[in-house]
């Protein structure tokens, strides 16, 4: 899955206390069938929201009011079910809010080729996020003595002013989980999450090579002209 413009890697932090206000309630999303195939659940967002996301979720009309996910909780959600070949099966979950721990994400970031960061400075980015979804490798019962530690296996946070709109930031899955479709669950999730919030301009920075994977999420370059523009020191 190729990742968007990097902000940093990180350390052992928690979100905002508004993303951990409810017990987290796991809900399956996606769930393999025969090593490997999958079936998502549409994710389908609001009609204010449809507007400007339609696309993003491959709808033609909007949903109907009755359609909407407002009841649903994204605090935690099975994306995937893998079974290997001796019958373990593992979950891919994701989690917004929650701690992520520094070390496991510095070899995430590593894997996916990005630069280091000062730890002190990620900290500080994570810790200042409006969101942070993460993406961990798991048995089903990860409290069980015989399961093996979850593995941190994808990030993304988003900045916010809160209201009116949000930006993606660190976009990363494992390279060796990618082209399984957990990119694109990935941010659609995050999506999601704002969209409940009713935050509904989201942004993202995209490398050249990342741009026709956010285009088949819906997201639009230059929309009616628009220009990001940057500032750097110059020394």
């Amino acid at each position: 899955m190729p990742s968007c413009a990097v902000v940093g890697c990180c350390p052992t932090l928690l979100v905002s206390p508004a993303f951990r206000s409810r017990p987290p309630v796991r809900h399956i999303l996606w769930q393999d069938q025969a090593h490997g195939r999958h079936d998502a659940r549409p994710c389908r967002p609001s009609v204010a929201a449809y507007g400007l996301f339609g696309s993003l979720f491959d709808r033609s009309a909007p949903p109907s009011p009755l359609a909407d996910y407002s009841s649903e909780s994204l605090d935690e959600v099975v994306l995937r079910k893998f079974t290997q070949s001796d019958g373990t099966v593992y979950n891919v979950v994701f989690r917004k809010g929650g701690p992520v721990d520094l070390d496991d994400l510095e070899q995430l970031c590593a894997k996916v080729g990005w630069p280091p960061r000062p730890s002190a400075k990620v900290r500080i980015a994570l810790a200042n996020s409006f969101m942070v979804g993460t993406l961990t490798l798991e048995a089903p019962d990860p409290g069980s003595p015989a399961a093996p530690p979850p593995r941190l296996v994808g990030l993304a946070r988003a900045t916010s002013d809160g209201v009116f709109n949000a930006t993606l930031w660190d976009v990363a899955v494992d390279p060796d989980l990618q082209n399984l479709g957990l990119g694109k669950a990935l941010v659609e999730t995050m999506v999601r999450a704002l969209l409940r919030l009713d935050i509904t301009n989201v942004t993202l920075f995209a490398d050249a090579h990342t741009i026709s994977f956010y285009s088949a999420l819906g997201f639009q370059p230059d929309p009616q002209g628009i220009k990001g523009m940057f500032w750097y020191p110059r020394y």
